[in-house]
Order: C-alpha cells, then structure tokens, then sequence
C-alpha cells in the first residue's frame, strides 16, 4: 500500500512540474445585441440548411460535392497529417523499446598486444543480440507541452476542414442559384427573339402593303437581331456557370441536372443570433483560438528547455563467438541506469527560443481578436442588409402597383391615340428607343429572384460568408459577379408578407415613352412572362390590312395574340412562351417522393465497410462494438465447467465466481485488398471478448479473465447496390469463421464456420441476417460437438439510429431444438469525444463459449466506442 502511494504521490507531483502558463481565454468585449434588432429564427447552422430550397436536384449536387470535391480532399489529408504529427509527438511520452542484432567476421593482428599465438586462428566470428527500452520522464513537461500544441493544432485543422465543408456547400447553392437565374433569362431572351420575329413579319406585309417605309422596317429589323444577339451571351454564360459547378463537384466540366425554376426556389429562412453564439460556432474563429492554444502551449515547450531532463535507459543483451553459444549463461549482459542533462550556457540559444514563441502568442493573440471583430462586423453587414433590402423591396413594390394604376389611367387618355395608330394614320409611338428597352429589360427579369436567392444562401449559418462560415476565395465567390443581360437598378425582387417566395416585379419606363407596359408584382412567373409578350404585341403591332385592325380591337389578349399569330403564319406556337416555364414543373417532387430525395445520411452499410469509391485502400475500421462493461450482472451464474477442476485439485476448494464482473471488447478489422470502385473487398478481422472477474477477491478466483474468446476472420465483401423502392440490399458478405477461448482439457472451447451475411437498409434502420456452416472436425479434435444445437443455424440483427443514438437487437436460435437467445443494446450519442454510453440485455444460451450450453440472463452497463454498424 504504502508503494502504490508513494507512485501515485511522485506521479502527482510530476504532472504539476508542468511549466510555462496555462491556456485561458482572452476577454472579448461582446455586444449584448446586433446594431439591427432582426427576429430570431430558427438555428440551422448544424443543420442542412440547402434542403430548405425545397429542390432535390440541388441536394444531390451538394451531396455530390461533398464526397468528390477536391479541396475538401486536401483539408481531410491535412488534419490526418495533424493527426500523425499528434501521435508521433505524444509517443514520446512512453517508454520507447528497441531491439538490435550484429554480426561480425573479424582478424586480428598477429603483430599486436598481445600478439595472437601461433597455434590459434587469427579469424574470428562475434555474434550480438540486444534488446533495450529507454524513457524520458518529461519531469517539466516538454513533451506535454508540445502535446498539447499539437494537440490544438489538429483542433485548429479540423475546424479548417468544416470551413471549407461550408465555404463549399455555400459555393454550391449560390452557383446553382446563378445557373437557374440564367436558365430563365435565356428563356426570356428566346421568347422576346420569337415575338420580335413575329413583329417583324407584320411589318413586312405592312411595308409591301405601301403602308409604311423602308426606314421603318429597317429599324424593327435591327431591333429583332438585337433580340436575337442577347441568346449566344446568355448561353455562353450558362455554360461558363455549368463548367464552374462541375469543378466544385469534382468533375471535369460538363452539363449539370436542373430542378426547379428560379422562381420556385423556395428562400430560407435567415437566424438572427447572440454575439456569443456566433463565436462559438464560427469555424474561422474557433480554428483562430486553437492557434492561439498552441502558440501559448510553445511558450512552456520553450521554457522547459531551462531545466534538466532525466532519462532511464534499460537493456538486456548477449555476446558470443558462436551462435549456439549466445544464449548461454556467460553471454548474456545488462544494463540498467539513469541519465540527468541540463543547459548551463547556451549564449542565448534557449533565451530565444522562448522570446520567439511569446512572440508567436501575441501575434496568435491579435489574429484571434481581428477575427472576432472580422465576424462582428460581417454579421453586423448581413443583418443591416437584409433588413433594409426588405425596406427597400417594400417601398418597391408599392411603387409598382402605383404605376400600374397611372398606366390604367394613361391608357384612356391614349385610346384616341391608339385608334390612329392602328388605322395607320399616325406613327408607331415610343420611336426605336422605347422598343430597345423593351429588349433590355425583358431579359433581366429572371435576375431579381437569383439576387435574393443569393444573398440568403450567403447570409445563412454555414452559407460561407456571414453566419457560421467565413469568407473564402471559392466557387461562392466566383458565382457572385454580374450576369449579362441585367441592367442595375431596373428590376427588384420583391417578397410578400408571410411567404418564403420571391415575387418578380418590373419597374414601370419613363412616362414618356407610349411603349411602357409596366407589369405588378405576380406568381408564378410564366404570367409574368406571357404579359410581357403579350404586351409588346400589342403596342408594336401596326395593322396593315383590316384584318390587322380587327386584331387589334380584341380585347382578350390571348384572343388577339392568337389572332397575329394567325396573319403571320404562326398560328401552329400560340402557347410556347405559355408553356416554356411551366415545362419545369415535373421537376417538383411530389408529397411522396421528397422525403426520399432529402432525407437520409448516406448508406450505414456505406460507412461501416468503406464501399465509397474515395475511401481508402487499405482501410483500418472498427468492426464489433468496442465497450468495456463496468458491471455485468447474471442471473445464473455459470460454475459448472470449473467444478471439475476444483475436484482434480487445480483450483482450491470453496473458490467462488461473483455474478457481478466485467466484460470488454476488442474488434476491428483490416480491408487487405479491394477494386477501384470498393464495391469488392477482402477483410481481416479480429475480436476479442473477456469476461472480467473485477470485483472478486476470493481465493484463487482473486481477478482472474473467467473467459476469454478469441475470434479471427477472413471476410470477402461485396455491395449489390440494388433497390425496391426505398429499401436497398447493399451487403453481402462471405466469410471464414474461427471461435476459440485459448483453453485446454476441460475448459477449451472451439469451433470453425462459414458465414454468408446480407444486409438491407432504409434511411437509418438496418437489417444484417446471417447463415453459417460450422466446419467438421474429426472426433479427437472436436472439444463441444453440440455447439449448433446452441448456436444454430443463423441468427438477424437490426439497428435502428435516431439523433445520434443506436437501438439494436439479435435473435439466433437452432429450431431443431429448441434452443437460442437474443439480445438488445442501446448506445448513447456521444459523451465525449467518440466514447458513448452502452447498455446490453442478453437472455438464452452462449453469451460466450465456455457458456455455449448454459441458460441465463444478463444486464451490463458502460461505455463504447461505436455500436456494430
């Protein structure tokens, strides 16, 4: 007792022999509130915020981007490289145990001292087998020190990685936001080219009529190839925007799947939190403080250099002319001993060392600051922005609506106007201009709505530039620069009150010009789309016979648009700017199908044996549940196998087993060789079980391993990749089985199997069944032939996940005889770090192997490292 004080003593005494300052973080002058006072929302920064687009397509390319992507490549390499720096420095804390072995074939001098006797051989064979261990006690805590450096460095590499994880969805959205955007001011473009086409021909019956002059036609011809001009540069845009998101999702450049309409996108919705809350999930922030752990943990690394440093050094080692002698008695040597160094004069070797690390905290120091207040301030941007946008698009709207009134009013004034106009006795009003603008802002009327969509997905938590992201040089950015076509300041997006949807408003033109039609503030956007057609035909067609003039006394525009249509011989495409956008509609999913197409982490299957094609070769993974049971308690506790031996005098008698113990395992498994894609895979596994005697302290029976299995296996792996609506059949597994506790004589348990193993899943519940073949063994070797009138045949299992957590369950059984048993366990979400709280209830026959063939009961508790899936 009184040494394991005296350890527990020296071991406290040198974990406080710690220099250097500990880390604590610096005060923040945080304001109580934002300078705007915006209404809370719902928090979505951990939540998949892109869903709430309402658009599947737009999921998956995320999705997509987040597997294949490869910039987020580099940052998952950079924090394993974190992590390797993490492990190689922490190892120093431990004994390092080395071996060595050497031979030598010598002469000697036959002319030295002493010179070698005439009668013996000058040559010689020296043989030298060593093995050693050394420890460096860490008494100042250097090497803790630097631990911890790098330690916060892979904290500060891990937050870089959910930085770019959020710079590049944010990248994603946006570009698809601009891709839709374009898509639908091509749309307009073609349709505006097809009406000013149709214009163009009325002219030209006018103008073989004698109606008009040539100048005339001329200028709606050039009006119409300037139409006809804008659809290139809009296609060339969509393009560059194809090639752009195609590179963000690892791709090389192509055409990207659309969904719905830019006008159906549906805005998130946009959380106004605390300061506090935004420092603590700013990635760029919390990557800043980690640096500044670091830098502060140098500071001690540093300083510890002042103090001596104690090593202990061990070795065993044998010495011989002849390799059948080495292990001889009179061969073998030793070491033990001690080592103590310290600096006396370094000439400022240490000094600067230390004064170069307190330099490296303060500038670590003034990066931290500068990036809260960078935060503060873009949040502070994002939040003022929005509110006076909404300001802005209010006022707008209200201004549209009271030029769409003055525009009912101006059209009774002009009617006289417009009766000369269609009888040919007048001019066509407005003059080249009026109709160039017409031109212009008809093609910028899909902006508006991808403007907005923008600067939502920019301002959302995780959206890469205000709330839970930070600002990066990515796609985001690019997708950001000004559309062709679009003309500042002429059109807005406005939204309406109590709806996520954005509404597409036009400013009215000048009052001057006769050929403003201004268009209010409607949904869906293919009426907007149709009244704008339809009302450049109206103001620009000019009657040139009285079958003109009859046209344009319809009052029904599409009665009167059809009625052109017929003059000019289009009479067969009356309904194809109607119908253009509304082509997009089957693209919405339906009640059914949405769930599926937004729902759902990826594959458990997926995950668990690394069929994804970006997964190492060479995978190392967990494979069984890894818990340690602090107490497992039986109902009936299995004594029978140890009678015999307390009979034939190996344990003493009155030896007793508590029926309270514990129990851990060990398993994990090794991907040896695999394809290209992963879908194929060869594994080596291992699992080992104990049934641990903790709490007893009786007799012989004093912490003994009561039973102990051991379980290798050669696993080959294969992914079907089949479905039948949403359940899909990804597992099937072949393996070779051995199962032994290491016993002998009346203890030794052992059999071999067989295994064929199909799993099927449905978002995240899970089913593994499994059938085995136990492998014959001759009569002298089979230790428990009635092993499968236990085990059986088979057994199934299911896992169902929810927040986090795992509820799982094992039925197994021979139906032969009637004998079998299942089994339940929960695992907690995580409590720290990846340990989780376990709980396992198991009833029937052969929990272990020395138990195969014994009915009971039992209940353990504790933690684990993952659940079997």
């Amino acid at each position: 007792m009184k040494i394991r004080l005296l350890t527990a003593g020296i071991a406290v005494a040198l974990a406080g022999c710690t220099v250097g300052p500990n880390y604590l973080r610096p005060t923040v002058d945080t304001p109580a509130a934002w300078r705007i006072d915006y209404p809370k929302a719902a928090d979505v920064a951990n939540l998949k915020w892109w869903e709430q687009f309402g658009d599947p397509v737009l999921n998956q390319l995320v999705e997509t981007a987040l597997r294949d992507n490869r910039d987020l490549r580099v940052a998952a390499a950079r924090v394993d490289q974190f992590i390797g720096a993490l492990t190689a420095t922490g190892s120093q804390l431990y004994p390092q145990i080395g071996y060595g072995a050497d031979a030598q074939r010598a002469r000697a001098s036959t002319e030295g001292f002493p010179p070698v006797p005439p009668t013996l051989s000058p040559y010689f064979s020296l043989y030298n087998v060593s093995l050693g261990a050394s420890w460096q006690t860490d008494l100042f805590g250097r090497v803790r020190r630097q631990t911890e450096a790098a330690q916060a460095q892979v904290y500060a590499s891990e937050q870089g990685q959910r930085g770019v994880v959020l710079t590049l969805v944010s990248g994603v959205a946006t570009s698809y936001i601009v891709l839709r955007s374009l898509d639908r001011q091509l749309e307009i473009a073609q349709a505006t080219a097809r009406n000013f086409e149709g214009t163009l021909r009325i002219f030209d019956l006018r103008y073989k009529a004698g109606m008009i002059a040539m100048t005339e036609l001329s200028q709606i011809r050039s009006q119409t190839q300037q139409a006809r001009a804008a659809i290139p540069q809009f296609q060339q845009a969509v393009a560059t925007q194809e090639n752009l998101i195609s590179i963000l999702l690892g791709r090389n450049p192509g055409p990207i799947p659309r969904g719905k309409t830019i006008d159906q996108l549906i805005a998130p919705q946009i959380p106004g939190d605390l300061p506090a809350t935004l420092l603590q999930r700013r990635p760029d922030i919390l990557a800043a403080e980690q640096n500044l752990v670091a830098a502060n943990a140098n500071i001690g690394a540093a300083r510890a250099l002042y103090y001596p440093n104690l090593s202990l050094q061990a070795a065993l080692a044998t010495t011989a002319t002849a390799t059948g002698a080495l292990f001889s008695g009179p061969a073998a040597a030793g070491l033990i001993g001690a080592s103590l160094a310290g600096p006396i004069f370094t000439f400022g070797g240490i000094e600067g060392q230390v004064a170069a690390a307190e330099a490296g905290e303060r500038a670590a120091l003034a990066v931290y600051q500068q990036t809260i207040l960078n935060a503060l301030r873009e949040t502070n941007d994002a939040l003022s922005g929005s509110q006076k946008r909404a300001e802005e698009f209010s006022l707008q709207r209200e201004r549209v609506i009271a030029a769409a009134r003055a525009r009912d009013r101006a059209a009774r004034v002009r009617a006289p106007v417009q009766a000369a106009f269609r009888q040919g006795r007048v001019r066509l009003p407005g003059g080249a201009g009026g109709r160039e603008r017409i031109v212009r802002r008809r093609t910028g009327v899909g902006e508006p709505a991808g403007q907005q969509l923008r600067a939502d997905c920019q301002r959302l938590p995780g959206g890469g530039r205000r709330l839970g992201g930070h600002r990066r040089r990515h796609g985001a950015q690019a997708a950001g620069r000004a559309e062709p076509g679009a003309e500042p300041g002429l059109q807005r997006g406005l939204r309406q009150p109590g709806s996520g949807q954005v509404r597409v408003c036009r400013e009215p033109l000048p009052d001057n010009s006769e050929t403003t039609m201004p268009t209010p503030c409607r949904l869906p956007m293919p009426t907007v789309i149709v009244s704008l057609l339809l009302a450049s035909t109206q103001v620009l067609a000019q009657p040139a016979s009285p079958a003109l003039a009859e046209c344009a006394a319809i009052a029904a525009d599409s009665e009167r648009l059809a009625c052109f249509d017929r003059i000019s011989g289009r009479a067969a495409k009356p309904a194809t700017p109607a119908a253009a956008a509304p082509a997009a509609t089957p693209a919405t999913p339906t009640a059914a199908a949405a769930p599926a197409a937004t729902a759902g982490s990826g594959s458990m299957f997926d995950k668990a044996w690394a069929f994804d094609p970006a997964s190492p070769r060479y995978d190392v993974s967990l494979y069984a549940p890894n818990y340690f049971l602090v107490g497992r308690y039986t109902t009936d506790l299995n004594t029978a196998p140890y009678d015999p031996l307390v009979n034939a005098g190996l344990l003493e008698p009155g030896t007793e087993l508590d029926d309270v113990e514990a129990a851990f395992q060990i398993s994990f498994k090794f991907r040896a060789w695999t394809t290209d894609d992963r879908r194929w895979g060869a594994w080596v596994a291992y699992t080992q079980q104990s049934q641990w005697q903790l709490y007893n302290d009786t007799g012989n029976a004093s912490r003994p391993f009561r039973e102990t299995n051991y379980m290798p296996e050669l696993i080959l792996s294969y992914k079907p990749a089949l479905q039948w609506g949403d359940l899909k059949w990804n597992l099937v597994n072949l393996a070779f089985n051995h199962q032994s506790n290491g016993r002998s004589d009346l203890l030794s348990r052992s059999w071999n199997r067989l295994i064929a193993s199909f799993g099927v899943e449905q978002g995240d519940f899970a089913v593994l069944g499994r059938l085995w073949w136990r492998i014959p063994e001759s009569d002298d070797k089979d230790d428990n032939p009635t092993l499968s009138d236990y085990y059986g045949w088979g057994d199934l299992s299911a896992i169902y996940k929810w927040r986090g957590q795992s509820f799982s369950g094992t039925i197994r059984g021979n139906p032969s005889t009637g004998k079998g048993a299942g089994q339940l366990a929960y695992t907690s979400a995580p409590l720290f770090g990846p340990v989780r709280g376990y709980v396992k209830l198991f009833s029937g026959y052969g929990e272990t192997l020395i138990d195969y063939d014994w009915n009971q009961t039992t209940i353990g508790i504790g933690i684990t490292l993952n659940d079997w899936l």
